[in-house]
């Protein structure tokens, strides 16, 4: 599997030498280096202007493919969820006896994750329509 990394430095008059030998100590096979300035007034330019980060997700895509086609990448595992709990949580969320942090704070649960698995649990209940987000 290939390894890539990605070193940034802020200012035209930093080095990226320490960083570089930081990714040849982990043996990564290919380096995006950048350096750039950002203030505030050019931030939203920034994300626009940047071409080393914008191809290193082409490359990235291009191994998983690679990956996928030799039955190497299942990508990452789903969390394991105990439905019947996160059932009993939904009900006393719904009817507001607990907040939404105390649910995922029990359940393990991101906030990314909790509002997915809502979602899952709605549909699979007849709670609510799928969506195509």
């Amino acid at each position: 599997m290939s390894k890539i990394g990605y070193i940034r430095v802020s200012t035209e008059h930093q080095e990226t030498a320490r960083q570089q030998e930081i990714m040849c100590d982990y043996q990564v096979d290919r380096i995006f280096s950048e350096k750039i300035s950002v203030s505030t007034q050019n931030a939203s330019q920034f994300a626009k202007d940047r071409p080393q980060l914008r191809a290193m997700p082409d490359y990235v895509r291009e191994g998983i493919e690679i990956a996928k086609a030799q039955g190497k990448y299942t990508g990452r595992k789903p969390i394991e969820i105990d439905w019947t709990r996160f059932g009993q949580l939904y009900g006393e969320w719904k009817s507001k006896s607990i907040a939404g942090r105390d649910f995922m704070r029990r359940m393990g649960l991101s906030a990314n994750t909790f509002y997915r698995r809502v979602r899952e649990y709605e549909v699979e209940h007849g709670i609510a329509e799928p969506t195509s987000a």
